[in-house]
């Protein structure tokens, strides 16, 4: 009968200023070269180094069989893990059993030099395969090999970590820390994208979105350069996951520098397949597009098209499956390479459906924790149906010139998905994702609103300028008197007595003022953000509503509707003639905030808040 064979790769993965452990040297450590007897009746334990070593149990092996372990280079047969941070590979081994397959499972146990540390986790990720075959699929020569992952048992002192497994083949042991993994790729700023055009002549009205560093997109608009009657829109994802963006309709073109200026037929498909996997409906296929973290998005659209939807509003979303593909993403650095980014496409197109709640918006760090497992795991599970799936959807012509390249780096990422999901469960569910995604409830955080035109009237000049507010009256605040700004301030002889302005440009999380139609009159309001305070301590935040002139109709404090000692405008987005605020409501300087929402109406010559409250 053939042997058995399979490798162990013992591998920690540090995030520490002191290892979990020395590596080992394969040259001098010890493995049996004869191999030992196995007792069929009785237990059997089989050094493989002086730090780890397999139990065979009685009944395993027929009386006689023979288990024997040699060396290998454990970076020739890993070298996928070497470029992932605080990656430390220890051993390899073949080892092989002269009966086959075990009847019985099998105990991995791994000797640490010091305790796991308690936010880290010790883990086997084993291919069903030997050495030469991972070394054949790393080459591109041969598929790669299944894999799935299993969490090591640790002793009390954290120093002894067993893992049952009851087939041979190759394995990988790791330890990661379970910190700051999320934070890693959530964290993520990009670059903004760049407007140095002007508006179209016809964009009277500004567009709406947040323009913040911190804002999940960074934005901007400008006329095409070749028709300059096309509104241009400019979307960068500045988060670290996976982010969809829609438009209510089909625009006159879209360019994403994911695919470049020469997108072809085949990858459109494969970006339609990933985006039906995000709960995209196939008649918004047309109008929607998948931005990885750092990828821009440019959508060019007409007078007319903006002037059917009056407004027109494009919505962002980093669903459930974004956030999953965000950390696959960063794990196998497809940021960096072609043939990685083609990868991400093809696990979209056939492990999205396997990911619980796949296109939910809100969820928490244990359905995320969940999904990624789920995710991960059905790529590992048959890694080459990936590749097969990118063969389907590509010209012959095309996949010959890069087959070997998308089996190598297939190769490259199942190894660094082991170690992903070895700490995923622990990293996820270790960190609270509130804040990270609290956006998601933020209406004004993921929509940029294009409005067309407003009809001008006689001795207004079509409405409201933003720059008009500068010199505009403000109504009695913070216990200043009502007066008129200067140059957006409230002049006021003691400086130590406070003061009262106007938020005339977005200031850090604070929106600039929202131009757009309040009183339904026709004619272009503004509602803007006032600020003040009194002897130093700021109030909360004020609504101002004004129209042309400017003149000021009414006014909104968000104190009553906060209860808070802080209330801080966050966002500001046109709906119809309504405006739906967002707001933080917290005490103190240090205090943790709530998000708050309300809807301001204008009816009676008063600016009313509605439906105002704590979003859950």
């Amino acid at each position: 009968m053939k042997a058995a064979r399979w490798t162990v790769l013992v591998t920690v993965v540090t995030l520490f200023a002191a290892g979990c452990t020395d590596a080992a040297d394969p040259t001098s450590a010890t493995s049996p070269s004869e191999g030992v007897r196995i007792d069929a009746a009785q237990a059997t334990d089989v050094p493989v180094s002086d730090k780890w070593s397999v139990q065979v149990p009685p009944g395993a092996a027929p009386d006689g069989a023979t288990m024997s372990a040699e060396l290998r280079d454990p970076a020739a047969v890993a070298p996928a893990v070497l470029d992932v941070a605080g990656v430390q590979l220890l051993e390899a081994a073949d080892v092989t059993l002269s009966s086959g397959q075990p009847k019985q499972p099998l105990v991995l146990t791994y000797q640490l030099d010091q305790p796991l540390p308690e936010n880290s986790v010790l883990y086997v990720v084993h291919a069903d395969g030997t050495s030469e075959d991972v070394l054949a699929a790393a080459d591109g020569a041969t598929a790669t090999v299944p894999s799935e992952v299993l969490v090591a048992d640790m002793s009390p002192d954290r120093r002894t970590g067993t893992v049952t497994v009851d087939h041979l083949s190759l394995f990988q042991w790791f330890a990661g820390a379970s910190t700051n993994l999320i934070g890693r790729f959530t964290g993520q700023r990009a670059d903004p994208p760049n407007c140095p055009g002007p508006y179209p002549p016809w964009m009277t009205q500004l567009p709406v979105f947040l323009d913040e560093q911190n804002a999940p997109m960074r934005v901007c608009v400008e006329r095409d350069g070749k028709d300059p009657d096309t509104a241009v829109v400019k979307i960068a994802n500045n988060r670290g996951g996976y982010m969809r963006i829609t438009s209510p309709v089909t625009p006159s073109w879209a360019w994403q520098s994911m695919f470049g200026a020469d997108i072809q037929t085949w990858q459109f498909d494969l970006a339609a397949a990933a985006l039906s996997g995000f709960g995209v409906p196939a008649n918004e296929l047309s109008r929607s597009w998948l931005l990885p973290p750092g990828a821009q998005v440019h959508i060019g659209f007409s007078r007319q098209a903006v002037a059917d939807q009056n407004p027109l509003t494009i919505r962002g979303r980093l669903p459930l499956l974004g956030a999953v593909g965000g950390a696959v993403h960063h794990a196998i650095n497809a940021a960096a390479d072609p043939s990685s980014q083609l990868l991400m496409l093809g696990m979209y197109g056939v492990c999205a459906q396997s990911a619980s709640a796949a296109a939910a918006d809100n969820f928490d760090a244990a359905g995320l924790a969940q999904a990624s497992a789920q995710y991960i795991g059905c790529v590992l599970d048959d890694p080459d149906h990936v590749v097969r799936y990118l063969k389907g959807k590509i010209s012959a012509d095309t996949w010959r010139s890069m087959e070997r390249a998308v089996g190598q780096a297939m190769a490259g990422a199942v190894q660094k998905l082991g170690w992903l999901l070895g700490v995923g469960q622990l990293a996820f569910v270790a960190l609270d994702l509130g804040a990270t995604f609290a956006l998601n409830a933020t209406p004004g955080a993921w929509t940029i609103t294009l409005y067309p035109p407003l009809p001008r009237a006689g001795g207004s000049g079509g409405g409201v300028r933003a720059a008009d507010l500068a010199g505009a009256q403000v109504p009695s605040l913070c216990g200043h008197p009502a007066g008129q700004l200067v140059d957006g301030k409230l002049p006021i002889d003691n400086p130590s007595a406070g003061f009262v302005s106007l938020v005339l440009e977005p200031s850090g999380m604070v929106p600039g003022p929202l131009l757009g139609d309040v009183t339904g009159d026709g004619l272009r309001d503004a509602v803007v953000v006032a600020e003040c305070s009194t002897g130093g301590v700021s109030w909360p935040m004020h609504l101002l509503l004004y129209g042309p002139g400017p003149k000021l109709l009414s006014a909104v404090d968000l104190g009553p509707e906060t209860s808070l000692e802080h209330a801080d405008v966050t966002g500001l987005q046109a709906e119809g003639t309504d405006v739906v605020v967002t707001w933080n409501g917290y005490e103190g300087a240090g205090g943790d905030p709530l998000i708050f929402s309300g809807r301001l109406h204008y009816e009676d010559g008063q600016l009313q808040l509605l439906d105002a409250g704590a979003i859950d």
